[in-house]
């Protein structure tokens, strides 16, 4: 890529990353995940395409700041809709959260400068391997379905012992 090229790319980039700074995407993200709480399918349903367009456009390290959130939200509309009406909205909450796990646990290289970003996924994904192994066990078949067939918790798993530092209830993982 030529140096013109390269300076205006990542000058977009710069202003798109700025941008998800401001106070009102916090507000939105805040919002969106609100819907997913809401208690008709139609608002659920909402609130999960809004989640797949945030994580689709927004830079990796935005993504991975609410990951923990989407995954809430998301684990939330399976856990209420299976079992009634819900207009796909459980089909792509699913396809939602391999996607966002697809997304987020995709390597990230410590090298060039990518430290605090290979950081960043450290700990988000540690939060999210706690939070499916919690649900491993859900009284909810298809919450339970959705933690046990996602591979990440393993990798992550793996991952997460190999720090002497963890907590030990991460080293019995339940089907896996």
């Amino acid at each position: 890529m030529n140096a013109p090229c390269r300076t205006r790319a990542e000058g977009s980039l710069r202003v798109v990353f700025q941008a998800c700074q401001l106070p009102y995407m916090e507000y939105l993200v805040e919002r969106m995940c609100a819907l997913c709480y809401d208690r008709a399918w139609y608002a659920k349903s909402g609130g999960c395409f809004a989640i797949k367009c945030l994580m689709e456009r927004l830079p990796l390290r935005w993504v991975l700041s609410h990951q923990y959130l989407f995954l809430k939200a998301l684990l939330f509309i399976m856990m209420d809709l299976t079992g009634e009406v819900s207009n796909g909205a459980v089909d792509m909450a699913k396809a939602n959260l391999e996607k966002m796990l697809t997304l987020c646990g995709s390597p990230v290289s410590p090298e060039g400068g990518q430290e605090d970003l290979a950081e960043a996924q450290r700990k988000s994904l540690h939060e999210v391997a706690l939070e499916l192994v919690r649900q491993i066990t859900s009284p909810n078949s298809c919450v339970r379905e959705q933690a046990r067939a996602l591979p990440l918790v393993t990798r992550v798993a793996k991952e997460l012992t190999s720090h002497p530092h963890q907590p030990p209830h991460i080293l019995h993982l339940p089907g896996v």
